[in-house]
């Protein structure tokens, strides 16, 4: 039988030894609250920091000329000139090449295809981004082209004065012409922009009229697949526009459209047939549009500030104005990165994240004659007149 001392003692033990584990349990919990506000304290510096320098991870010395014009090509990038196209990764090594001769080529990309169009001419060259190219001769002159990701395409061609939209599958021998639209400048107009689903099954064009001595403009949704199949011209939708000409259209994903005016956008939805979305009406003068999948980015001109020469307004698919920001610096060119704007200059270059806050604000050390983002990394290309640099950037000065 234990004395009235001992069990004291035990007690007093057993009190101890739980103060002991209450205190190593407020210790651990206050350790991970203390790491979760560090780690959260980094993100808010992360995501809110301002670089202003950036180092070179590598260069690549460019040996073609500054008439060479470069585009952002799915993960990757496309050079092109009049003699040739090249699609290459962010480190210079080469994907795929191909020669031609065009007086005035246009390249447009669908994931890992390219297309090359003569326009004015009669030549297309089609990339499945590891071939040096399928060729194509039209029979009339190309005013236009769209490619879709299995390497079918698009053109609006032009003979004795009318137009005529077509659209090839260039790798079925057999039959390479799938579906050719004939439009009349008398009743339908002539169209002005096309684009082409990512699937190739839809097609949108814009087309601009004169009656009257009145502007008139309208959408025309086109679907090839078994919807469209027993509506008249494999039409499915239309819409007029009141005096507005669709400058541009394209598909954001493979069913979200916008249409660009010179006035603004307007956003369809188009699974099957066309859905309106939303109209976007823009005060003052637009100078520059960039878009990606999810967002579309506006710069305008304010001619009533000096000190504010432009305003930057961001837009989701649905029509949703997710930033607006006053731009206190000149800039020649706009690109649209996953979740930010870049906005470069000669030897100047801006980014901008979706949330407003400033990226990157740096004086660069060469020429700029493009900035893209690379997908899917922290890091960038600049190319000027003599490298392919891509940059990393840095809260130091330039290390080029």
């Amino acid at each position: 039988m234990t004395s009235l001392t001992e069990r004291n003692e035990i007690k007093r033990y057993k009190e101890h030894k739980k103060k002991i584990k209450q205190m190593k349990r407020i210790l651990i919990i206050g350790t991970v609250l203390m790491c979760v506000c560090l780690v959260v304290i980094n993100i808010f510096y992360q995501i809110n920091r301002t670089y202003k320098g950036y180092k070179v991870i590598k260069s690549t010395e460019r040996s073609d000329s500054n008439s060479v014009r470069y585009i952002s090509y799915g993960e990757n990038f496309l050079k092109y000139s009049k003699d040739g196209a090249t699609g290459f990764r962010a480190n210079g090594e080469i994907l795929w090449s191909g020669s031609y001769e065009m007086k005035n080529p246009l390249a447009v990309t669908c994931d890992s295809f390219a297309a090359v169009a003569d326009i004015g001419g009669r030549d297309v060259y089609i990339y499945n981004g590891s071939d040096t190219g399928t060729y194509m001769k039209m029979d009339s002159p190309i005013e236009q082209i769209s490619v879709a990701r299995q390497g079918v395409f698009a053109v609006v061609l032009k003979k004795n004065g009318e137009a005529n939209i077509n659209i090839y599958d260039p790798y079925n021998v057999a039959e390479q012409l799938k579906v050719s639209i004939s439009t009349s400048t008398d009743n339908d107009g002539f169209p002005v922009a096309i684009a082409l689903s990512k699937d190739g099954q839809k097609l949108v064009t814009s087309y601009i009229n004169v009656q009257k001595g009145v502007l008139e403009s309208s959408l025309n949704f086109y679907n090839f697949d078994s919807v469209g199949k027993n509506s008249v011209d494999r039409i499915v939708g239309s819409r007029p526009l009141e005096q507005q000409v669709v400058v541009d259209i394209d598909f954001l994903t493979n069913n979200t459209i916008c249409a660009y005016t010179k006035d603004g956008f307007q956003l369809y939805y188009m699974q099957e047939t066309p859905r309106d979305v939303a109209v976007i009406e823009i005060k003052n003068s637009i100078k520059s549009v960039s878009r990606n999948s999810k967002y579309i980015a506006v710069l305008t001109e304010e001619t009533d500030n000096v000190e504010v020469p432009y305003k930057l307004h961001v837009y989701d698919t649905k029509g949703k104005e997710i930033l607006q920001k006053e731009i206190t610096y000149m800039y020649d060119s706009v690109e649209m990165g996953d979740k930010e704007v870049i906005l470069y200059s000669n030897r100047e270059a801006h980014i901008i994240r979706l949330n407003g806050k400033e990226k990157f604000n740096c004086q660069l050390a060469s020429s700029a004659s493009y900035f893209f983002a690379i997908t899917g990394t922290d890091k960038y290309l600049l190319i000027d007149g003599d490298s392919l640099k891509q940059i990393r950037l840095t809260g130091k000065e330039v290390q080029d």
